[in-house]
């Protein structure tokens, strides 16, 4: 399977939009990321500062999350450096919890999952 960012998530309208081409001010999508050797779907949000605290990235997160698992993907991540309390917790919102910390684009990271397969 393949994935970019710019793959669509199907959003409480039921339509389907790009996450970068959508109105607002955040951007969410698929990845296939590799981790410890091992090719992972990643679910990504980004915000801008001046719209955090708002939902969005819990929203994104949770359409995005839908969509993977309509497509078939067994197992979801999120790849969060560990000072970023925030993805922490929104990862934790769409039911992934803290499988490891690995070594990743030069700094630690914190491996969220969730099996999508149940």
């Amino acid at each position: 399977m393949s994935f970019s960012v710019h793959d669509v998530a199907r959003l409480h309208t039921g339509s389907l939009h790009s996450c970068y081409q959508m109105p607002l001010p955040y951007n969410c999508g698929l990845t296939v990321q590799t981790v410890e050797d091992e090719r992972l779907v990643e679910s990504g949000w980004h915000v801008l500062s001046s719209a955090r605290s708002r939902g969005y990235a819990t929203e994104a997160a949770e359409a995005v999350r839908e969509f993977a698992r309509e497509l078939g993907v067994d197992h979801l991540i999120a790849i969060i450096r560990p000072n970023n309390v925030a993805s922490q917790r929104v990862a934790t919102k769409i039911g992934l919890t803290l499988e490891r910390e690995v070594h990743k684009n030069g700094g630690p990271a914190l491996i969220f999952g969730a099996d999508l397969s149940q």
